[in-house]
Protein backbone atom coordinates (compact mmCIF):
# COMPACT_ATOMS: atom_id res chain seq x y z
CA UNK A 1 0.00 0.00 0.00
CA UNK A 2 1.46 3.37 -0.87
CA UNK A 3 0.00 6.42 1.04
CA UNK A 4 0.85 10.26 1.19
CA UNK A 5 2.40 12.05 4.26
CA UNK A 6 1.90 15.67 2.84
CA UNK A 7 -0.45 16.55 5.43
CA UNK A 8 2.83 15.85 7.66
CA UNK A 9 4.95 17.60 5.33
CA UNK A 10 2.84 20.24 4.43
CA UNK A 11 4.29 19.79 0.59
CA UNK A 12 1.81 18.59 -2.22
CA UNK A 13 4.70 17.06 -3.84
CA UNK A 14 2.27 14.10 -4.76
CA UNK A 15 4.71 11.84 -3.18
CA UNK A 16 3.54 7.96 -2.07
CA UNK A 17 5.40 6.12 0.15
CA UNK A 18 5.28 2.11 -0.05
CA UNK A 19 8.02 0.85 2.27
CA UNK A 20 8.09 3.53 4.79
CA UNK A 21 4.38 3.41 5.24
CA UNK A 22 4.99 -0.67 6.13
CA UNK A 23 7.12 0.01 8.88
CA UNK A 24 5.84 3.07 10.89
CA UNK A 25 2.58 4.23 11.82
CA UNK A 26 1.38 7.33 11.08
CA UNK A 27 1.36 8.86 14.34
CA UNK A 28 5.21 8.40 14.22
CA UNK A 29 5.79 9.25 11.11
CA UNK A 30 3.82 12.72 12.03
CA UNK A 31 5.96 12.92 15.11
CA UNK A 32 8.82 12.88 12.93
CA UNK A 33 7.91 15.17 10.59
CA UNK A 34 6.90 17.77 13.26
CA UNK A 35 9.99 17.51 14.93
CA UNK A 36 12.20 17.48 11.84
CA UNK A 37 10.31 21.09 10.91
CA UNK A 38 10.64 22.38 14.61
CA UNK A 39 14.73 21.27 13.88
CA UNK A 40 14.71 23.11 10.40
CA UNK A 41 13.08 26.55 11.61
CA UNK A 42 16.31 26.40 13.98
CA UNK A 43 18.91 26.81 11.21
CA UNK A 44 17.41 28.36 8.57
CA UNK A 45 17.83 32.11 9.83
CA UNK A 46 21.47 31.16 9.73
CA UNK A 47 23.39 33.30 6.72
CA UNK A 48 23.30 31.83 3.76
CA UNK A 49 21.00 28.73 4.89
CA UNK A 50 18.69 28.81 2.21
CA UNK A 51 21.68 28.66 -0.55
CA UNK A 52 23.23 26.14 1.48
CA UNK A 53 19.96 23.96 1.82
CA UNK A 54 19.39 23.95 -1.85
CA UNK A 55 22.55 22.53 -2.27
CA UNK A 56 21.95 19.93 -0.03
CA UNK A 57 19.01 18.90 -1.34
CA UNK A 58 20.35 18.80 -5.16
CA UNK A 59 23.29 16.69 -3.67
CA UNK A 60 21.47 14.33 -2.18
CA UNK A 61 19.47 14.25 -5.93
CA UNK A 62 22.47 13.32 -7.63
CA UNK A 63 23.50 10.74 -4.17
CA UNK A 64 20.44 9.11 -4.90
CA UNK A 65 21.06 8.73 -8.66
CA UNK A 66 24.74 7.84 -8.25
CA UNK A 67 23.35 4.89 -6.24
CA UNK A 68 21.12 3.97 -8.96
CA UNK A 69 23.51 3.42 -11.71
CA UNK A 70 25.67 1.34 -9.21
CA UNK A 71 23.09 -0.89 -8.28
CA UNK A 72 22.01 -1.60 -12.07
CA UNK A 73 25.99 -1.95 -12.51
CA UNK A 74 26.09 -4.59 -9.42
CA UNK A 75 23.18 -6.24 -11.53
CA UNK A 76 25.26 -6.27 -14.71
CA UNK A 77 28.18 -7.31 -13.63
CA UNK A 78 27.20 -10.12 -11.39
CA UNK A 79 24.69 -11.40 -14.35
CA UNK A 80 28.30 -11.56 -16.71
CA UNK A 81 30.49 -12.90 -14.03
CA UNK A 82 32.58 -9.92 -13.50
CA UNK A 83 32.02 -10.50 -9.38
CA UNK A 84 35.25 -8.95 -8.40
CA UNK A 85 33.10 -5.63 -8.73
CA UNK A 86 29.95 -6.60 -6.92
CA UNK A 87 31.50 -6.34 -3.38
CA UNK A 88 32.23 -2.47 -4.26
CA UNK A 89 29.23 -1.41 -6.26
CA UNK A 90 26.90 -3.06 -3.71
CA UNK A 91 28.41 -1.07 -0.25
CA UNK A 92 29.04 2.43 -2.49
CA UNK A 93 25.46 2.54 -3.46
CA UNK A 94 24.14 1.55 -0.08
CA UNK A 95 27.30 4.33 1.30
CA UNK A 96 25.61 7.31 -1.20
CA UNK A 97 22.26 6.60 -0.32
CA UNK A 98 22.80 6.10 3.16
CA UNK A 99 25.28 10.05 2.74
CA UNK A 100 22.05 11.33 0.67
CA UNK A 101 20.08 10.97 4.20
CA UNK A 102 22.97 12.72 5.89
CA UNK A 103 23.10 15.88 3.82
CA UNK A 104 19.35 16.59 4.87
CA UNK A 105 19.95 15.77 8.69
CA UNK A 106 19.82 19.50 10.44
CA UNK A 107 22.55 19.19 13.03
CA UNK A 108 24.84 17.63 10.84
CA UNK A 109 26.60 21.00 9.97
CA UNK A 110 27.51 22.28 6.98
CA UNK A 111 30.81 22.53 7.44
CA UNK A 112 32.32 25.02 4.70
CA UNK A 113 31.40 22.07 2.09
CA UNK A 114 33.18 19.42 4.25
CA UNK A 115 29.84 17.69 4.72
CA UNK A 116 30.11 16.99 1.26
CA UNK A 117 33.69 16.26 0.81
CA UNK A 118 35.24 14.72 3.47
CA UNK A 119 32.57 12.68 6.15
CA UNK A 120 33.45 9.45 7.37
CA UNK A 121 32.03 6.03 6.54
CA UNK A 122 32.12 4.92 9.88
CA UNK A 123 30.36 8.09 10.64
CA UNK A 124 28.02 8.02 7.56
CA UNK A 125 26.67 4.24 8.78
CA UNK A 126 26.34 5.63 12.36
CA UNK A 127 24.16 8.46 11.86
CA UNK A 128 22.13 6.54 9.12
CA UNK A 129 21.77 3.68 11.84
CA UNK A 130 20.43 6.82 14.33
CA UNK A 131 18.04 8.20 12.20
CA UNK A 132 16.03 4.71 10.82
CA UNK A 133 16.20 4.70 14.85
CA UNK A 134 13.97 7.60 15.10
CA UNK A 135 11.53 5.43 12.50
CA UNK A 136 11.51 2.22 13.49
CA UNK A 137 14.59 -0.23 15.85
CA UNK A 138 13.74 -3.11 13.77
CA UNK A 139 14.88 -1.37 10.70
CA UNK A 140 17.56 0.20 12.08
CA UNK A 141 19.38 -2.76 13.61
CA UNK A 142 18.69 -4.45 9.87
CA UNK A 143 20.41 -1.48 8.28
CA UNK A 144 23.43 -1.42 10.56
CA UNK A 145 23.99 -5.14 9.72
CA UNK A 146 24.23 -5.30 6.49
CA UNK A 147 26.32 -1.76 6.36
CA UNK A 148 28.69 -3.47 8.19
CA UNK A 149 28.38 -6.66 6.00
CA UNK A 150 29.16 -4.47 2.71
CA UNK A 151 31.51 -2.52 3.99
CA UNK A 152 33.49 -5.90 5.10
CA UNK A 153 33.17 -6.95 1.53
CA UNK A 154 34.02 -4.22 -0.01
CA UNK A 155 37.57 -3.87 2.10
CA UNK A 156 38.38 -7.88 1.56
CA UNK A 157 37.93 -7.41 -1.98
CA UNK A 158 39.37 -3.91 -2.21
CA UNK A 159 43.34 -4.60 -0.39
CA UNK A 160 42.92 -8.18 0.73
CA UNK A 161 42.02 -10.72 -2.40
CA UNK A 162 41.46 -14.55 -0.49
CA UNK A 163 42.17 -16.73 -3.25
CA UNK A 164 38.92 -18.36 -2.96
CA UNK A 165 37.21 -15.00 -4.11
CA UNK A 166 34.12 -14.82 -3.19
CA UNK A 167 33.73 -19.34 -3.48
CA UNK A 168 34.82 -19.16 -0.23
CA UNK A 169 32.88 -20.57 2.55
CA UNK A 170 33.82 -18.00 4.72
CA UNK A 171 32.69 -15.33 2.44
CA UNK A 172 29.37 -13.36 2.61
CA UNK A 173 28.54 -10.45 0.22
CA UNK A 174 25.34 -8.56 0.69
CA UNK A 175 22.18 -9.55 -1.15
CA UNK A 176 21.47 -7.65 -4.32
CA UNK A 177 17.99 -7.72 -3.45
CA UNK A 178 18.10 -7.19 -0.33
CA UNK A 179 20.55 -3.84 -0.47
CA UNK A 180 17.90 -2.50 -3.41
CA UNK A 181 14.57 -2.78 -0.62
CA UNK A 182 17.30 -0.65 2.23
CA UNK A 183 18.30 1.82 -0.57
CA UNK A 184 14.88 2.16 -1.63
CA UNK A 185 13.58 2.79 2.24
CA UNK A 186 16.65 5.18 2.69
CA UNK A 187 15.27 7.08 -0.27
CA UNK A 188 12.08 7.35 0.47
CA UNK A 189 13.24 9.16 4.21
CA UNK A 190 15.22 11.78 2.10
CA UNK A 191 12.18 12.38 0.59
CA UNK A 192 9.29 12.56 3.61
CA UNK A 193 13.08 15.48 4.96
CA UNK A 194 13.29 16.80 2.07
CA UNK A 195 9.66 17.84 1.82
CA UNK A 196 9.67 19.10 5.23
CA UNK A 197 12.43 21.33 3.94
CA UNK A 198 10.90 22.32 0.91
CA UNK A 199 7.49 23.72 3.43
CA UNK A 200 9.76 25.55 5.78
CA UNK A 201 12.06 27.25 3.65
CA UNK A 202 8.43 28.13 1.14
CA UNK A 203 8.42 31.70 2.19
CA UNK A 204 12.02 32.24 1.42
CA UNK A 205 11.53 31.10 -2.11
CA UNK A 206 12.57 34.02 -4.18
CA UNK A 207 13.46 33.45 -7.76
CA UNK A 208 16.11 35.15 -9.62
CA UNK A 209 19.54 34.47 -11.57
CA UNK A 210 22.14 35.46 -8.99
CA UNK A 211 24.44 32.26 -8.14
CA UNK A 212 26.41 34.37 -6.06
CA UNK A 213 29.76 32.92 -4.56
CA UNK A 214 28.63 30.28 -1.59
CA UNK A 215 27.64 28.30 -0.80
CA UNK A 216 26.26 27.72 -4.46
CA UNK A 217 29.46 27.04 -6.23
CA UNK A 218 30.04 24.04 -4.52
CA UNK A 219 26.54 22.44 -6.75
CA UNK A 220 29.13 23.14 -9.63
CA UNK A 221 32.89 22.92 -8.47
CA UNK A 222 34.02 19.81 -7.69
CA UNK A 223 37.38 19.64 -4.75
CA UNK A 224 39.66 16.74 -4.64
CA UNK A 225 42.99 15.31 -5.11
CA UNK A 226 42.73 15.53 -8.58
CA UNK A 227 42.06 19.23 -8.56
CA UNK A 228 39.17 21.17 -9.40
CA UNK A 229 35.97 20.28 -11.99
CA UNK A 230 33.29 22.70 -13.05
CA UNK A 231 30.34 20.73 -14.50
CA UNK A 232 28.62 22.78 -17.25
CA UNK A 233 25.68 20.52 -16.93
CA UNK A 234 24.93 20.89 -12.44
CA UNK A 235 25.55 24.99 -13.56
CA UNK A 236 22.95 24.93 -16.07
CA UNK A 237 20.89 23.00 -13.47
CA UNK A 238 21.52 25.40 -10.72
CA UNK A 239 20.09 28.38 -13.34
CA UNK A 240 17.50 26.52 -13.54
CA UNK A 241 16.06 26.25 -10.27
CA UNK A 242 17.27 29.78 -9.29
CA UNK A 243 14.86 31.39 -12.06
CA UNK A 244 12.30 28.84 -11.10
CA UNK A 245 11.98 28.34 -7.26
CA UNK A 246 14.97 29.97 -5.93
CA UNK A 247 14.50 27.63 -2.43
CA UNK A 248 15.38 24.19 -2.01
CA UNK A 249 12.34 21.48 -2.79
CA UNK A 250 11.52 18.16 -2.45
CA UNK A 251 14.10 15.28 -4.03
CA UNK A 252 10.70 13.79 -5.94
CA UNK A 253 10.15 17.84 -7.41
CA UNK A 254 14.16 18.81 -8.03
CA UNK A 255 14.26 15.14 -9.89
CA UNK A 256 13.08 17.04 -13.28
CA UNK A 257 12.74 15.09 -15.74
CA UNK A 258 15.69 16.42 -17.96
CA UNK A 259 18.11 16.01 -15.14
CA UNK A 260 17.20 12.16 -14.59
CA UNK A 261 17.49 11.83 -18.00
CA UNK A 262 20.69 14.21 -18.83
CA UNK A 263 22.51 11.84 -15.57
CA UNK A 264 21.55 8.35 -16.68
CA UNK A 265 22.66 9.47 -20.26
CA UNK A 266 26.03 10.69 -19.12
CA UNK A 267 26.59 6.81 -17.91
CA UNK A 268 25.28 5.18 -21.19
CA UNK A 269 28.43 4.13 -23.06
CA UNK A 270 26.58 1.25 -24.35
CA UNK A 271 26.90 -0.05 -28.03
CA UNK A 272 23.05 -0.01 -29.67
CA UNK A 273 23.96 -2.70 -31.62
CA UNK A 274 25.12 -4.82 -29.02
CA UNK A 275 22.02 -6.02 -27.03
CA UNK A 276 24.54 -7.41 -24.36
CA UNK A 277 26.31 -4.04 -23.58
CA UNK A 278 25.99 -2.32 -20.55
CA UNK A 279 22.68 0.05 -20.30
CA UNK A 280 21.64 2.21 -17.74
CA UNK A 281 18.14 1.58 -18.03
CA UNK A 282 16.98 0.67 -14.94
CA UNK A 283 15.77 4.52 -13.40
CA UNK A 284 13.68 3.27 -10.51
CA UNK A 285 15.75 0.82 -8.73
CA UNK A 286 15.57 2.86 -5.77
CA UNK A 287 13.20 5.98 -6.51
CA UNK A 288 10.60 6.60 -9.15
CA UNK A 289 12.55 9.19 -10.78
CA UNK A 290 10.75 10.44 -13.95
Amino acid sequence: MAISYSSFTGSNSGFEYRLLAGIANDETIEKYCRSFRERIRKVKAAPDSLEEWLVRSYSATKLLLGATVMLSSAEYVRRKGVRIAEPYLLYYSLFNTSRSAVLMIPEQGWNSGGLLDSVTHVKVINVTTDLLSRISITMSEAYGTLAQKALAARELFSYKFPAQGLKGKDISVPDHNEVVECCTLIAELVQLMSECVETEFAPEAQPNGDFGEYPLRRLFEYKGRYGEVNDDDDYDRLGYMLRRVGAPVSIVSTSTEGLVEDFFHSWDFGDEEDTDSYRPDEWQLIFPFP
